[in-house]
């Protein structure tokens, strides 16, 4: 078992997110909703959803991207 609190559902979930974000003044706040496998039930997270590829974007940016075949723009 996980110390999460959990919710029942995501719709419980996504009602406590919306009402804290609305009420609260604390500095971070929950961001989304997701299903914990480890304790079954759906709990608020303050992490924005990670995208691997755009964090690859940022990271390689302009010039630095790779193509197709894994070398860098302006290599070939």
């Amino acid at each position: 078992m996980c110390n999460k609190i959990g919710f029942a559902s995501k719709k419980e979930a996504n009602t406590t997110k919306n009402f804290i974000r609305r009420t609260s003044s604390r500095a971070v706040l929950p961001e989304r909703t997701y299903f914990c496998r480890e304790c079954g039930k759906w709990v608020l997270t303050s992490k924005k959803i990670f995208n691997k590829n755009e964090h690859i974007r940022q990271k390689l940016s302009g010039n630095q991207r790779k193509n197709r075949r894994g070398r860098f723009k302006g290599d070939d």
